[in-house]
């Protein structure tokens, strides 16, 4: 087994069950981790200023498309 996860301490938030604790173990390894979260908001609307990128003037741009 490479791998296992358990989900648990399942909450309501904005009417969907979401699990608050996620604990990640790779038992071969003896490694583990586990992600806990304290406050969580769902579909929350998000401004979209939040995802501009943002370049300096002295970085080049590349044209990474096909189309040339």
């Amino acid at each position: 087994m490479l791998y296992f996860k358990e989900y648990s301490r399942f909450k309501e938030v904005n009417g969907v069950l979401f699990p608050h604790l996620i604990n990640f173990v790779r038992p071969e390894e003896k490694q583990g981790f586990s992600i806990y979260f304290t406050h969580l908001e769902l579909n929350k609307p998000l401004d979209k200023n939040r995802f501009s990128i943002k370049m300096l003037d002295s970085a080049k741009q590349i044209d990474l498309s096909l189309e040339h």
